[in-house]
């Protein structure tokens, strides 16, 4: 806990981002009964009975210094989808910077497994280095 705090204490260079990183699996819902009418102006009023839609997963990078958030959703949540958002996050976002310290939790799929299972290792090796 005290590095990962020491992490967010570190001051600001952009050669170096401190990016923090987390997913969440979401419902997606419908209203089954239309909101009912108000008056202008009133709040709008709506029936707590829902339809279920499925699922998604949101995935969040915020690199709060920098005041930079990105936010993507997804169908699922795998290991692959993990995977493809970290190489998006090093290709895309940060791709001239030589290091980024990531803060995210320890779900099983966070670790660099993932990425040698989806990329060629010379390119996984090269996130897990840098």
């Amino acid at each position: 806990m005290e590095e990962i705090l020491d992490a967010y204490k570190l001051p600001y260079k952009e050669e170096v981002p401190v990016v923090c990183m987390d997913e969440k699996p979401y419902q997606l819902l419908d209203q089954v009964l239309k909101p009912f009418q108000v008056k202008h102006g009133s709040i709008r009023k709506e029936d707590a009975e829902y339809k279920r839609k499925g699922t998604c997963n949101i995935a969040v990078f915020v690199q709060p210094r920098a005041n930079y958030r990105r936010i993507s959703v997804r169908k699922t949540r795998t290991m692959v989808d993990w995977a493809q958002e970290i190489e998006y996050l090093f290709t895309v976002i940060y791709p001239d910077k030589k290091k980024v310290i990531l803060v995210m939790d320890n779900l099983n799929t966070h670790t660099y497994v993932p990425l040698y299972k989806v990329f060629p290792p010379e390119k996984a090796g090269n996130w897990q280095n840098g």
